[in-house]
C-alpha cells in the first residue's frame, strides 16, 4: 500500500550533534547556528526534531542552511528508518 499523505515540516541547522534518525528533544525550536541538520514534522502532526545529518554533518553552516531542507524532504520521502523516527517522535 502506498501512503499519499502530504507531510509538512521544517528544518534547522544547529550546533547540537546527534546520530542519524534519532530524536533530540533538546533541540530548541528557534534559529540556531551550526552544521548539524534536524527536521521536524509540522503536519499532519507535530514531532520532535529528528537528526538528518548524523555522523556526517555539513562542512559549514552555510552548506547546512542551503541543503538541510532538501535533505529533510528527501529522507522523509525515501528513507524508511528516518520516516519511522519522525512518526515515532510525535508528541
Amino acid at each position: 500500500m502506498t501512503d499519499t499523505t502530504a507531510v509538512k515540516g521544517k528544518s534547522l541547522c544547529t550546533g547540537m550533534p546527534g546520530d542519524f534518525a534519532v530524536v533530540n528533544t533538546g533541540v530548541a525550536d528557534t534559529t540556531d547556528t551550526g552544521y548539524h541538520c534536524y527536521c521536524k514534522m509540522m503536519a499532519p502532526a507535530t514531532s520532535y526534531w529528528v537528526n538528518a545529518s548524523g555522523s556526517s554533518p555539513y562542512a559549514t553552516e552555510s552548506e547546512c542552511e542551503s541543503g538541510c531542507n532538501s535533505a529533510c524532504a528527501n529522507y522523509m520521502a525515501t528513507n524508511t528508518t528516518f520516516r519511522s523516527a519522525v512518526y515515532e517522535a510525535v508528541w
